[in-house]
Formats: structure tokens, sequence, C-alpha cells
């Protein structure tokens, strides 16, 4: 044991790191978009090896498996970076741009843009995609607060 020992780089992340989300045309779900940008943070400079997600994330590679390893693992954390960030500067726009407006309005007209950029698929009822509303009303409250990290 102690010092002989070796580090295996196994990390459970639950659903700590969620890429576009667990659906296909959803999105991540979270309630708190800045500590999700820093948990992300801190995951990308940790020596890992192999991510042990919640679910089958899906973002960065073709078949997606609650498992990845090496450069999938990577590619994960990357994918979640991007889909976080990309969220947040949309939504940030739309609050600028629709100043005074209802949250609905401007998650619509964040989505509208995002539809280029990550992939969705509109629930009929909602207009937004599967669990979109708590993660795109943490960016708003993020932009309008001007918390978001990154």
């Amino acid at each position: 044991m102690g010092s002989g020992r070796r580090k295996e780089g196994v990390l459970f992340t639950g659903d700590a790191i969620q890429g576009h989300g667990s659906r296909a045309g959803g999105y991540p779900l979270y309630h708190d978009a800045p500590a999700y940008r820093r948990s992300l943070d801190i995951l990308q400079r940790l020596d890992c090896r192999m991510l042990c997600l919640g679910h089958a994330y899906h973002g960065a590679t073709v078949v997606n498996h609650p498992v990845r390893r090496e450069s999938e693992a990577e590619a994960l954390i990357r994918a979640s970076l991007a889909t976080a960030d990309t969220l947040h500067r949309e939504v940030a726009r739309a609050v600028k741009r629709y100043a005074g407006a209802s949250r609905r309005k401007i998650t619509l007209a964040a989505l509208d843009e995002l539809l280029y950029e990550i992939p969705q698929l509109r629930l009929r009822g909602t207009g937004m995609p599967i669990l979109a509303g708590p993660t795109l009303l943490a960016h708003i409250e993020s932009a309008m607060a001007g918390t978001y990290p990154g």
C-alpha cells in the first residue's frame, strides 16, 4: 500500500458531466449554471482515464455509453464545457436583446439561435427541448447577475 499503490484514474461523476444531455435532442439538466461550469473546470484538470457517468450522455462520441475511457472521457468533458458555454452565450445575448421580456420569451429567442449549434428536439407543449427549462432558466439568472465563469 502507501506510495507503491497505483492511481487508477477512475472517476464516478454521476450527473456532474452531461454533454448534450441524456436524451437525443434534449439538453443537460442543472439548476446552477455557474456551479456546473466551475465543476467542469475542476473535473477537466483531474488525471482521469475513465469516467463512470450517471447516464449515457450524448456528446463527443457516436456510441453513447455511461462509461467513457481515455480520449472519449476527455472529449465528453470538452463537449460539456462547449455546450454550457454555448447555452450561456446565446441566453446572455437574448437577455440583452430582450431586456425586460419574460423569461419564456428570452428562452424561446435563445432556442431559436441555439437550433443551429446544439441539436434539439422541441416538445409540442412547451416549445422547448426535453429538460431545457431549468437549465436555460439557470443561464438566464446567471446572465442577469453576471455570475457565469469562463
